[in-house]
């Protein structure tokens, strides 16, 4: 649909795997496509349990749109926004950090061909395209002798719709100094293959290395300063190391980095509805907290529900998806000294209730294009979980939530101009669909 809420008809549809769970094979002869018909509605037949992209192209009509949700979805809203003729004026200037202007300064919108050069007073100006993702638009900034800039238009300043000012300044390539360093273990050992970070939250700088097999590394051109932060993350065995508030100067001293060894560890759990029904054959992802090396995995649950994930690296671990709707566990840790035959228990709002709705303006009219939203939360032996779900009001201001789990969940519904509202509202079997009202342009309840 459009983002007022109108359906959008004859428009083709997509679909892409991009993640196909308990090893079932994506390999098709075709891309599956539908058609959206007079209500904007669109289906595709039986697929493999997995992740999946919808999307639609550029057409004379849209914009391309794309959404990533899961198989089984049948409650997904994909907006696509109406092709503007508009153009949006970025324009600012560029200097050095070491002080003045700076002429013939290559400025390139990253991902399209569209390029100029800073005149002799540092001044630059060119158009991009008015679209659904023109807030998404970054520029980079190159010219001989100073690093590359990247600049995203949400860094500048917004006068009105049509212009965005970016003044920027970039630094001289031999502004920096090099700073060094080796990571070991607290018995002496080097830690090799560890990834080392050095950030910088007041000059907005990140400057990343690797150890060789002596545990070194070195990080060239680095600006100076007193706030940076460095993060060290091995690949497994370690827990990882931080040093806050590293002065960086041209008096710098190699830094010694010493890690903790820690353990690994075996997770083993259940899946299981609100109502504490099994749930099988559903894949989440777990990361690990600590390890630069694969922290994260999918674990599908078997007919019963159970799953089992061996050589975790001991501490915190969350449990999520990364396709609408959003689910996630946390406050799971796992350790090496503990039993793994222990099973945590992770309720996940999943199941074939659903919660249909109407929503209405103070004036009583349907309340279209409105932002609706789901939330659910519930803890278990300190087992976290939580979902959220997404969608927007047809032109009649209905909306619609499918494969929802038992219980009180949080209804949120916003519109421009009439207001916001949040509710509890109880689902389960048979939920007469519901209705609510916005309180007004100032209202919020």
């Amino acid at each position: 649909m459009e983002k007022g809420g109108a359906p959008v008809a004859g428009l083709q549809v997509g679909l892409k795997a991009r993640r196909v769970f308990n090893g079932a094979s994506a390999a098709s002869s075709a891309l599956p496509t539908a058609t959206t018909d007079g209500r904007g509605s669109f289906a595709f037949g039986a697929v493999p349990d997995g992740e999946y992209e919808i999307h639609t192209e550029k057409n004379d009509r849209y914009e391309s749109a794309s959404a990533l949700v899961r198989a089984g979805t049948d409650s997904a809203v994909l907006v696509v926004e109406p092709i503007s003729t508009n153009s949006i004026s970025i324009h600012g200037v560029v200097e050095s950090t070491s002080g003045g202007a700076l002429q013939g300064v290559r400025v390139e919108v990253i991902g399209q061909a569209i390029a100029v050069t800073t005149n002799a007073g540092g001044a630059y100006e060119l158009r991009v395209p008015a679209g659904a993702r023109v807030e998404q638009t970054a520029l980079r900034f190159r010219r001989t002798g100073y690093r590359d800039r990247r600049w995203a238009m949400t860094d500048g300043l917004r006068p009105n719709e049509h212009e965005v000012i970016g003044n920027v300044h970039l630094d001289p390539i031999a502004a920096g100094v090099s700073v060094s360093g080796v990571v070991s273990s607290t018995s002496g050992t080097p830690v090799a293959r560890a990834r080392v970070q050095l950030d910088s939250a007041i000059r907005g700088r990140g400057y990343r290395a690797t150890t060789d097999g002596a545990g070194r590394f070195t990080l060239e051109n680095v600006d100076t300063g007193s706030d940076y932060r460095l993060w060290v993350r091995p690949q497994s065995g370690f827990r990882d190391g931080v040093l806050e508030n590293v002065l960086v100067d041209a008096a710098t001293q190699p830094l010694d980095v010493r890690l903790t060894p820690i353990g690994v560890a075996t997770l083993r759990g259940r899946m299981v509805t609100p109502e504490g029904a099994a749930v099988p054959g559903f894949t989440m992802w777990l990361t690990s907290a600590y390890g630069s090396g694969p922290r994260s995995l999918s674990l599908t649950s078997d007919s019963e529900g159970r799953f089992v994930a061996e050589n975790l690296p001991e501490g915190p671990v969350t449990l999520q998806t990364r396709a609408a709707p959003a689910l996630s566990a946390s406050g799971i840790d796992v350790s090496a000294g503990a039993p793994a035959v222990a099973d945590v228990t992770v309720i996940v709002d999943v199941g074939a209730h659903r919660l249909e709705g109407r929503l209405l303006t103070s004036e009583g009219a349907p309340a279209s294009g409105a932002q609706v939203s789901l939330e659910w939360s519930a803890s278990s032996g300190g087992v976290s979980s939580r979902s959220a779900r997404n969608t927007i009001t047809n032109s009649d201001g209905t909306f619609v939530f499918t494969q929802i789990g038992g219980g009180v969940h949080i209804v949120s519904a916003t519109l421009q101009g009439a207001g916001s509202v949040r509710v509890e509202q109880p689902v389960g079997a048979g939920t007469a669909p519901v209705q609510i009202t916005l309180p007004g342009k100032r209202g919020n309840q």
